[in-house]
């Protein structure tokens, strides 16, 4: 019966049936393929997330270096200002110590003319200089 009246023999429709069964386990093979490379994606984002995570940890780590340092700098300017400070100081004590040896050396010249005084025939005593409106209530009359 078959050819023309358009009816299909037994014969053929289980060529179509192992046809499809063919296409459906390939499809099913494509899904499974799919469904695998969708898991090694979700590994590789998840990788990927994490990291990120350690990035932004190290970002904040290098953050907070950033910040000691910047305090460590302005630390070393405030020591080079103490430094100078330092150096200022001896400076002026230097400067005070010739100051100090000056006036030595000028005490000594003065006790040197009260001593050459002595010499001289001085007694070494003294009368002050007063005037006369102070000498009320100072020498008595």
């Amino acid at each position: 019966r078959g050819g023309p009246s358009g009816e299909d023999s037994p014969g053929s429709e289980d060529g179509r049936l192992d046809n499809l069964e063919e296409m459906i386990e390939k499809q099913q093979d494509q899904i499974d393929e799919l469904q695998t490379n969708n898991k090694v994606l979700q590994v590789q984002v998840d990788l990927q997330a994490d990291k990120i995570k350690d990035l932004e940890e190290d970002i904040d780590i290098l953050q907070d270096d950033v910040y000691k340092c910047k305090d460590t700098t302005h630390d070393l300017a405030e020591v080079e200002e103490l430094k100078k400070d330092k150096d200022d100081l001896k400076d002026a004590l230097d400067s005070q110590g010739e100051d100090i040896s000056t006036l030595k050396r000028e005490v000594e010249v003065l006790g040197g003319c009260c001593t050459s005084g002595d010499e001289a025939g001085d007694d070494g005593f003294f009368i002050p200089l007063v005037r006369e409106d102070d000498v009320e209530g100072v020498v008595p009359k």
